[in-house]
């Protein structure tokens, strides 16, 4: 038996009002409850099957229809309040020797409620909308809308200590990711220059965007974390921050005990390879399962050390995480310039009579300093058929061992020999890998 579509999309469009209806007739809103805003959306389907037959003015005249009812609706409600002041300043006021103080109170009653937002009338012109889509745009987005407008609404309170929780600096940052992504990369010209013509401004920028973003979203989380789980929360989110910044931090800090520091530092290199198969997979999807494999045995044996040394040594005294923000726009900035930097270098590199033994030079030495553009870079020029697979996985594996063989040192330098023969070993371990994977497929 096949349903007809215009039931399946009424029905659904019921399902969605009612599930934006529940919360509001928890919110004991007085303008809509779990019954009219099932109506709504109703309503809002219906005018979009009528519009496939007689015209989009259907729709029009469905949504101004609402929208009178939600004004008289409001200029009801707003009345009953006034007169119902007034009979509070009536009482309040009148002929006892307390008249001046009940006049005052009176004059307050008269105030407008000013705690009164246009969320609910909102929100029922979008469940109109909504319902409408079911129809005209399709079931799935209608779905994705409707229920993303539900849990909007459901998570009021959540939402509100959040946005109380950031502070200047945290807003600023998302102000300056904002400009990023939503000013910046639009603009940015989408076409091959520069030497060897592999400079494309606009995919330089995405790649900002991306690793920008990333940082952010860690950063942000860090405001919010568990501190009974600092350690475990602290570590994975340095890793998305920046695990060369945490290795120093907790190798130079004094706060927080040396088994949840080197816990930290240890998680934080194994989570930057989590990262690095993000960005393999964004730029170079067809690719990915020809580069990620040797990634993930890294990433296996890193997390599986540093686990083991975050459960046996880091689960009291964990320290601070380190945080920053990385929405500057120096900091954006830079990377652009080393990304390109890098890919030109790589470029360069290929075309030269070092061949790969050059890419390989110059993923050492980026690798020191920074994985995400030599990641990049190589994953993106072997999505474009410029460089071999091969030889991007291995340009990424060897910058990974350069990154660890200099964070190692870092540890050692600034945490002494001590500390770092209890947080360096899963480093080293996972180096280890790194040259077992190089050496089998070489052999290979």
């Amino acid at each position: 038996m096949e349903w007809n579509p215009a039931l399946v999309d009424l029905g659904l469009a019921l399902v969605l009002g009612l599930l934006v209806g529940l919360q509001r007739e928890r919110a004991e809103e007085e303008i809509g409850g779990l019954r009219t805003f099932g109506v709504v959306c109703v309503l809002g389907a219906a005018c979009g099957l009528m519009s496939e037959a007689v015209g989009g003015w259907v729709l029009g005249a469905g949504l101004v229809s609402l929208a009178g009812l939600i004004v008289a609706a409001e200029a009801a409600i707003s009345a009953r309040l006034r007169e119902e002041r007034r009979g509070r300043a009536s009482t309040d006021g009148g002929g006892t020797e307390d008249g001046a103080e009940g006049g005052a109170n009176g004059l307050k009653a008269l105030e407008p409620d000013r705690g009164r937002g246009l969320t609910t009338e909102v929100a029922m012109l979008t469940t109109f909308a909504v319902g409408a889509m079911t129809v005209l745009v399709g079931r799935e987005v209608a779905a994705a809308v409707g229920g993303g407008m539900a849990l909007l609404l459901y998570f009021k309170k959540s939402l509100h200590a959040a946005v109380r929780g950031l502070g200047e600096e945290d807003v600023r940052a998302i102000m300056q990711f904002a400009l990023v992504s939503l000013v910046i990369l639009p603009i940015a010209p989408n076409r091959t220059m520069g030497p060897l013509d592999v400079i494309n401004p606009r995919q330089v920028w995405f790649m900002v965007v991306l690793i920008v973003g990333m940082s952010l979203a860690a950063y942000l989380a860090s405001k919010f974390m568990d501190r009974k789980k600092g350690t475990l929360v602290g570590g994975l989110l340095g890793g998305l921050i920046s695990s060369t910044a945490t290795a120093a931090a907790m190798a130079r800090g004094t706060a927080g005990s040396a088994g949840a520091r080197a816990a930290m530092i240890s998680l934080a290199s194994g989570v930057v390879f989590v990262r690095l198969l993000v960005e393999v997979y964004v730029v170079a999807r067809e690719e990915f399962w020809q580069i990620a494999p040797a990634v993930l045995v890294m990433l296996g044996v890193s997390m599986g050390c540093a686990f083991a040394l975050w459960r046996f040594a880091g689960r009291d005294g964990a320290p601070e995480p380190v945080s920053g923000n990385p929405s500057r726009m120096r900091t954006a900035i830079v990377f652009a310039l080393l990304y390109a930097g890098v890919t030109l270098a790589v470029a360069w590199a290929r075309q030269s009579p070092l061949g790969r033994s050059g890419v390989y030079g110059v993923a050492a030495l980026s690798g020191l300093t920074d994985m995400d553009a030599i990641t990049l870079s190589s994953a993106r020029l072997a999505a474009e058929g410029r460089l071999m697979t091969g030889t991007a996985w291995r340009a990424i594996v060897i910058a990974s061992m350069a990154n660890l063989a200099f964070k190692t040192g870092i540890v050692v330098m600034l945490g002494g020999v001590g500390f770092a023969a209890r947080a360096t070993w899963p480093m080293l371990a996972t180096l280890g890998a790194g040259v077992v994977v190089l050496v089998v497929g070489w052999l290979g």
